[in-house]
């Protein structure tokens, strides 16, 4: 256990380094680097079973700096980590997760005021089978250095990492897309703020989350942009990312099938409207018709 300490104006070094070992409870931590490239916070290695609550962690905005880094050694990859309270502010990254196994959870801590990005998770890592969940996170004032940062940049491969963000609130104005995606499709997003003033357009980039329920300033999306084209008998798959809702324009349909990511396809009315829920695929049979389709 480490417990109640106090670590300000650290230089050339970490202020606190975990490294091949399990079972760990750190609580009621602040620690700052005060000069120098390092992480105020470093999870190296094989470790398992951390837990994180009330730690506040910087690195004054040092170039080079991480207010926490998650990263693998030659002895294996960290997993199964818990962060309840805190910060990770005022460094170049505030949260980057190179390496990890199992899952990490991310609960009511701010991530603020970092140089660049606020959580990254790079697409060089070792990301296996791993899970990553944010509830209720506070992304603020990211990109101080008015470059080209994120709240989030999520870049492991849709295969390696899945993960939500609830009730997390994305409130960095100096940025021109809140989140950044890469080759990921199974991050979901629900009840969370969109306090940034971008657009639902605006707000992802590179790819957008497999699906987006219930978040203020994101839903409703409205009309698709640009529509899509279905055709005869092929099924398309909703990677829009929200729960949209088809509208026969003109003309007729003969047959209409919804498939899920489980079970098997559902023949349903050819009158429609039809709900098209976010990573389902619809297939229509028709002549000629001409539909509309508007996101939750």
């Amino acid at each position: 256990m480490v417990s109640d300490i106090y670590m300000a104006n650290t230089t050339a070094g970490e202020c606190l380094f975990l490294e091949d070992i399990d079972d760990v409870l750190v609580s009621n931590f602040l620690g700052e680097v005060a000069s120098g490239a390092y992480a105020c916070l470093h999870i190296k290695g094989v470790c398992n079973d951390i837990e994180l609550s009330n730690v506040a962690v910087s690195a004054a905005q040092q170039s080079g700096s991480w207010a926490c880094l998650i990263e693998k050694s030659t002895n294996g990859t960290p997993g199964n980590i818990s962060w309840h309270g805190g910060e990770a502010i005022s460094a170049d990254i505030g949260i980057q997760v190179t390496d990890l196994t199992g899952s990490l959870r991310i609960a009511n801590v701010d991530v603020e005021f970092n140089n660049i990005t606020g959580l990254y998770v790079p697409s060089t890592g070792t990301i296996s089978t791993a899970t990553l969940r944010c509830f209720g996170v506070l992304f603020k004032g990211n990109n101080a250095a008015a470059g080209t940062g994120y709240d989030a940049d999520i870049e492991a491969t849709a295969s390696a990492l899945n993960g939500s963000f609830t009730g997390c609130t994305f409130a960095s104005t100096g940025i021109t897309h809140s989140m950044k995606l890469v080759g990921n499709n199974l991050l979901t997003l629900s009840q969370c703020v969109n306090a940034s003033g971008k657009s639902a357009s605006q707000f992802f980039t590179g790819a957008v989350a497999k699906s987006t329920r219930d978040c203020s300033g994101l839903n409703p999306w409205g009309a698709w942009n640009p529509q899509p084209s279905f055709s005869n008998g092929v099924a398309l798959t909703n990677t829009f990312g929200a729960d949209s809702t088809v509208y026969l324009m003109s003309g007729s349909v003969t047959g209409v099938t919804i498939q899920g990511s489980v079970g098997t396809a559902v023949a349903v009315n050819t009158s429609g409207p039809w709900r098209w829920p976010a990573g389902s695929a619809i297939t229509f049979s028709f002549t000629s018709a001409t539909f509309e389709t508007i996101g939750d």
